[in-house]
């Protein structure tokens, strides 16, 4: 199969064709940006903004949709200007048209480009910043009324832009020409959401439809994994890189890439080697926290477990309420995840878990062992053909070593029972009884006791559906196998 060449930083690279060839993932979101543009009348225009985290795709998602109207003859009727993706020189409301003509005059087609660069020549030397605006505009509406098409603004990060406005009055200017200018339609993405849209004091509030880019699920990891690295892989072998990336598809873009000429297993071995690959990437994503979350961040990052905002604030050395707050804002964006607890007591962890591998990795002397029992049990755990093996060898160095760093036997037993619940629900109790012999071997009666109710009822509810269907010729192999497998298993009582 042939690989996708996905620019994983910088998709704003890619000619249109390859935006559209290689959009694969959040089509959900793509399908009703168009929708919204093949519906509007030229009345009330339904501006959106797409929200999610660093890495969710917003920026593939907002360069499809460009490609889409420029391809899609339905769509003729919009002209997209595309904004960078960091607008540093937009400081004001006259500074924003500015930009959006500057973008318009390289987006244009050739024949049409000398007029507006010479208008654009024109207006930059303008002082004020209302002159600015009023002609920037009508210089855009101009164009609009030329051509027969509305503009659709494709803006970037919109909460960096507001937060590097100087003029006050800025998000009121710009909401009045977005609520009376039926030629305009903004499309705008945010790593957040923030105060403007959120508090209805202040001037963007209320005038978006929202658009949340959630993680992916294991569907839609197992879809990109195959369009980056091109490798027909399993969906049960995708789910170890769904957990480590929290279904991060820019995260996963780059494992995919690092392990295109690798089996998921030689990918897994190599994942310490990636980290040290991108430490700059990573490096980059903790730097752009703010000082106090990202303290809170990284004493995640170091516990690797859940927890409760109570023992993260004594990591950190701060009071509850205002630990609490921090974790808030990492929740909103998307850092940070409840894993569980209770409402009062609930525990959080990294979003992303190969920042808690990066920053194990960087703040110790080495890969530990725990992260190497970690990947080589997650590769082992979905794919069952080498379960037994490496349990058996695991199981035996757990009872061998410090069990800080390759984790107590109570964690083991919790995880190999995991295991076997989920190939008992699945129905698949062959693979369920070649984990659990060895599992038993290794774990002892943690496991038994552990295992023992909800093996027996699956049994029970498998035969007993059998027997209401009258389908005895599948039933007794099922009681042949149950019968042979558990009186072998040492100490397995049996009922």
């Amino acid at each position: 199969m042939q690989r996708q060449s996905i620019m994983k930083f910088n998709p704003g690279f890619l000619a249109d064709d390859q935006i559209i060839e290689t959009f694969c993932v959040n089509t959900a979101e793509f399908d009703s940006i168009v929708e919204s543009l093949l519906e509007s009348e030229g009345g009330s225009n339904p501006h959106s903004l797409v929200i999610g985290s660093r890495g969710a795709g917003k920026t593939h998602l907002l360069l499809r949709v460009a490609a889409e109207v420029r391809r899609n003859v339905a769509l003729s009727r919009w002209f997209p200007i595309v904004f960078s993706e960091e607008s540093y020189e937009v400081s004001t409301c006259g500074e924003f048209w500015l930009e959006c003509l500057k973008r318009l005059a390289q987006q244009v087609p050739e024949s049409q480009r000398p007029d507006l660069e010479l208008t654009l020549g024109e207006v930059r030397a303008e002082q004020v910043d209302e002159r600015l605006k009023e002609r920037c505009l009508g210089a855009l509406l101009d164009f609009s009324d030329r051509n027969n098409q509305r503009l659709l603004l494709i803006v970037e990060n919109l909460n960096s832009l507001f937060a590097e406005l100087v003029d006050q009055d800025a998000g009121w200017k710009l909401r009045k020409t977005l609520q009376t200018e039926p030629r305009f339609m903004l499309l705008a993405s945010s790593t957040s959401r923030f105060d403007e849209i959120d508090n209805p004091e202040l001037a963007l509030y209320d005038l978006f439809r929202i658009k949340m880019l959630r993680p992916l699920q294991t569907d839609e990891c197992l879809t990109l994994w195959t369009a980056v690295s091109g490798q027909i892989a399993q969906k049960q072998a995708v789910r170890p890189l769904q957990i480590l990336t929290g279904g991060n598809p820019r995260l996963l873009v780059i494992i995919a890439q690092f392990g295109s000429n690798r089996s998921l297993r030689d990918l897994m071995t190599n994942l310490l080697a990636l980290i040290d690959e991108h430490t700059e990437y990573f490096r980059g994503h903790l730097e752009s926290l703010p000082v106090l979350e990202r303290r809170i961040y990284l004493v995640l990052a170091r516990l690797w477990n859940p927890a409760t905002a109570k023992e993260i604030a004594d990591e950190a050395r701060t009071d509850t309420s205002k630990c609490s707050a921090l974790l808030s804002r990492l929740v909103k964006r998307g850092r940070v995840s409840i894993s569980g607890g209770t409402r009062r007591r609930r525990e959080y962890w990294l979003t992303e878990r190969l920042y808690n591998i990066y920053y194990l990795l960087r703040c110790g002397a080495g890969p530990s062992r725990l992260i190497e029992c970690l990947i080589e049990f997650m590769v082992s755990l979905y794919a069952p053909k080498d379960l037994a093996e490496v349990l058996d060898r695991m199981g035996r160095e757990i009872k061998s070593s410090d069990p800080i760093s390759v984790g107590t036997e109570s964690d083991w037993a919790n995880a190999l029972t995991h295991r076997v619940y989920a190939a008992v629900d699945e129905g698949n109790l062959e693979e369920a009884f070649s984990i659990l012999g060895p599992a038993i071997e290794s774990s002892g009666t943690q496991v038994i006791d552990s295992i023992d109710l909800h093996f027996t009822a699956a049994f029970l509810r498998e035969t007993s559906q059998l027997f209401e269907s009258e389908e005895f010729s599948k039933c007794l192999p099922i009681c042949d196998l149950w019968l042979g497998k558990i009186a072998k298993l040492p100490n397995f009582p049996l009922h």
